[in-house]
């Protein structure tokens, strides 16, 4: 099994970044073995035009949960602070603007909604500071070794998640190249391919309308509504940021060394400085940080052309290089999991804090067991 969960880190940029850890194979039954929560949001009231829901969803993606909610309450749109892994039992807060009625509960299938006041501003991405996670972690090694890694973490690298490129179809990355590149057929032939570790089924209702509208048009890279076009495109920044942090952090640099920036990040204590480099973005095509030097390598090493710069958006936010872990408990269950309670600032995955102290089975991750 090693060698097929090595070569799905490679896909997702994670080859050799991370510790190899203990002598076992740790994994989450999802979806309810992974929960995650937002705290409250700031300044909630009786007044103003978006009413606040805390959302509890299980097996639902966040954006899904959103729009669901806002056509049960006949809103005019959403708001979502964070995007949380679909796979998992989440509570967050969904704003929903100028709804036609505000129940103080609401129950549709696999989604659960709780009247939580109003906001006169929709809420921003991110403002929510940290989320609060809670894992049931099944592990073939030593459980209380595991704990003893997981409580002495106290920064993990700033690696994206497999949440962010997928596990049986590891690809949001590689169309994102497709549509920069403009590789026409080739982001054709990509819907329709079917990867090894899929279920043999014909292209889903997501290709099947990207195949559509791709047929329809003059140019397949605009296939699709503009939301997966910008989610593909920024697959690919977070692949390169992934792939050359792990090649800096195998030659010995430290996060701390790298940074290209210090960004301000919150945990429940208070906030907390950490060091931030920039995703790959016209900007840096030319810059001279060790950072944007080191990009420009991985790039030429991955056989990037030259003219995807042109493709990649001109400018870029800051990702942390690292996170730190705000707080960490770590307790064995009576099923002979261990339950592993942890905050981690927004945009921090806890899958990577896992690996960080075991190897992971990422199949039984990809599984969902409320299909």
């Amino acid at each position: 099994m090693d060698p097929l969960l090595d070569a799905l880190e490679a896909l997702w940029g994670l080859d050799g970044g991370l510790p190899r850890g203990g002598p076992g194979i740790a994994w989450i039954e999802r979806p309810h073995g992974f929960r995650v929560a937002e705290p409250r949001p700031q300044g909630l009231s009786g007044e103003g035009g978006w009413a606040v829901y805390l959302v509890r969803r299980v097996n639902m993606d966040s954006r899904a949960a959103g729009r669901l909610l806002a056509r049960l309450l006949g809103a005019r749109g959403y708001r979502l602070q964070g995007l949380k892994d679909a796979c998992s039992t989440a509570y967050q807060y969904i704003a929903v603007r100028s709804p036609e009625r505000t129940p103080g509960r609401l129950e549709h299938g696999r989604l659960s909604a709780w009247l939580a006041g109003r906001l006169r501003e929709p809420p921003r991405p991110g403002g929510h500071g940290f989320n609060i996670f809670s894992l049931d972690v099944s592990y073939t090694g030593d459980p209380a070794g595991l704990c003893r890694r997981l409580e002495g973490a106290r920064w993990i690298p700033g690696f994206y998640g497999p949440q962010r490129f997928g596990v049986e179809r590891p690809n949001t990355h590689y169309t994102g190249l497709l549509r920069v590149a403009g590789s026409l057929g080739g982001l054709v032939r990509e819907y329709k391919l079917r990867y090894p570790l899929e279920e043999a089924r014909p292209p889903g209702s997501y290709e099947r309308a990207a195949i559509e509208a791709a047929a329809s048009r003059a140019s397949p890279t605009a296939a699709g509504a503009p939301g997966p076009a910008r989610l593909h495109i920024e697959a690919l920044q977070a692949y390169l940021f992934n792939k050359t942090l792990s090649r800096l952090l195998r030659s010995g640099h430290t996060p701390r060394e790298l940074a290209e920036h210090w960004t301000t990040l919150h945990c429940p204590h208070g906030p907390v400085k950490a060091p931030a480099a920039r995703l790959p973005s016209g900007r840096l095509a030319s810059a001279r940080t060790t950072w944007a030097r080191a990009l420009r390598r991985t790039m030429e090493a991955e056989g990037a052309p030259p003219t995807l710069w042109a493709g990649l958006p001109a400018r870029s936010s800051l990702r942390p290089l690292a996170y730190p872990v705000c707080s960490l408990r770590c307790r064995p269950t009576p099923t002979g999991a261990i339950r592993v309670c942890t905050v981690l600032p927004a945009g921090a995955y806890a899958t990577i804090l896992l690996r960080s102290a075991a190897r992971v089975d990422w199949l039984r991750y990809a599984r969902c067991g409320s299909r």
